[in-house]
């Protein structure tokens, strides 16, 4: 729009501009042609009227019916005559009175008291005489500068016009650009529903339909995995129900069996216990996908579940540290115990134990941070680990599914909140959730 308007008013301008010169030097040609032709005139009548006694020289310029248009002299030798004291000697070019010495008709712009003027000097042989007429342009700078005016004032409006036009052209043109860029964030974050409403400039129908097909194959495409991962998370929980009752009985038995057959054993307890929690968190995952989640409020001691998590997994109590309080939250308790136990897990498996728990608040957000004793997440993978089925360093040549993190950050999401990692004071890798004190029910 500015670079439509910019144009616009530089075309005026230079239009304006144009306008203006020619016609400048129109109107000035115009003048200064009728003034010689004036001059002429009045140098003829002071010709045949003038005798030869020079004390009769005014009366011959009182003669001329010249009015207020001009101002007539008559310089004989070095003596000037004239009927007006608008316009004396001194008023008159050097320049010029050099010129007609020499017997030469001229003329030359000049400027008395503030005002503009054209002097036509004519020599008049026969009489030893140079005959001079001033003629003001005050009144055509006055309708130069009227001109200027009103040549300015339509470029200006031409701006503002343009300027308008360039306003509805914009935004016709980048309205469907702009709802096309939200409609695509709507289905980056999740909104798959999103389409473009095709009701406008028919010349967009195309780009229209296209995205709205495209949106539409996605939604079926996203549907159609979301519903493969939940019917086969559903399909392997009975064999994998099956093989945990057959381990139960194979384990009972453990102390009887050689020391080889033990560890089988052991091995395979542990690859079905990863077999178990993957297909819970591609349950978990599949419920996240495939409908609306509803949220149930309620009052809950972050501290206090803190610590009961962390017993349960660790079987050992773990310093929690409260810097502000008071702790208390209401969220959805099953969602925010996935999130701290899976925090609490991750640390435990990948990051060489959970060392210390630090709870604070900020106005009406409430933090934890979860500091371990492992190597620390490099910066590249920190926001990676976050992804499903992705698994940072640390956890590459683990038992992890790379569920687990994604779990906690949708889990988070969901709650009104975010976790994000960084470095833990003294070493290690810092998992930080910060969640609102009080969410809205969905």
């Amino acid at each position: 729009m500015v670079a439509f308007a910019v144009m616009a008013l530089s075309s005026a301008v230079a239009v304006a501009g144009i306008s203006y010169s020619r016609a400048r030097t129109v109107l000035i040609a115009q003048r200064e042609s009728s003034a010689l032709r004036q001059s002429f005139l009045n140098a003829k009548t002071v010709r045949a009227g003038l005798r030869e006694e020079a004390s009769e020289y005014r009366n011959v310029l009182a003669s001329l019916a010249t009015g207020k248009s001009s101002f007539p002299l008559i310089r004989s030798e070095d003596r000037w005559y004239a009927v007006s004291v608008t316009i004396g000697a001194d008023d008159i070019p050097k320049a010029l009175q050099d010129r007609t010495a020499t017997r030469v008709v001229s003329r030359q712009r000049t400027v008395v008291n503030g005002r503009p003027y054209l002097v036509v000097g004519i020599p008049l042989p026969e009489q030893r005489i140079v005959y001079f007429e001033a003629f003001p342009f005050a009144e055509l700078d006055r309708t130069l500068g009227t001109l200027a005016a009103a040549l300015g004032t339509s470029a200006a409006i031409a701006a503002v016009i343009a300027a308008a036009v360039g306003v509805l052209v914009t935004r016709r043109v980048v309205r469907p650009l702009r709802d096309l860029a939200m409609a695509a964030n709507r289905i980056a974050h999740g909104d798959l529903a999103a389409r473009l409403d095709g009701s406008g400039d028919k010349s967009l129908t195309p780009l229209v339909t296209s995205f709205n097909d495209m949106a539409t194959a996605l939604q079926d495409r996203v549907d159609r995995d979301t519903r493969f991962a939940s019917n086969v998370s559903h399909e392997l929980r009975s064999p994998l129900t099956a093989i945990r009752a057959s381990l139960g009985l194979v384990t009972s038995r453990v102390d009887s069996m050689p020391e080889r057959a033990r560890s089988g054993v052991e091995l395979l307890e542990n690859q079905v216990d990863r077999f178990e929690r993957m297909v819970l968190d591609l349950l978990d995952i599949s419920k996240l996908d495939g409908s609306k989640v509803t949220l149930h409020t309620e009052a809950i001691d972050l501290v206090e579940i803190v610590q009961v998590l962390a017993t349960s997994i660790i079987r050992s109590p773990v310093p929690v540290t409260v810097t502000a309080g008071p702790t208390v939250i209401y969220s959805d308790k099953r969602f925010l115990e996935r999130v701290i136990a899976n925090i609490i897990d991750n640390a435990q498996r990948h990051g060489r134990g959970l060392k210390l728990v630090t709870i604070g608040r900020v106005g009406d957000v409430l933090s934890a941070s979860f500091d371990d004793s492992g190597p620390g997440v490099p910066e590249i993978d920190r926001k990676r680990i976050f992804e499903r089925f992705a698994r940072g360093a640390a956890a590459r040549h683990g038992t992890g599914s790379g569920l687990g993190l994604a779990l906690v950050a949708e889990y988070s999401a969901l709650l009104g909140g975010r976790v994000v990692v960084g470095d833990a004071p003294g070493g290690g890798a810092r998992f930080t959730l910060t969640l609102p004190e009080e969410i809205q029910t969905v």
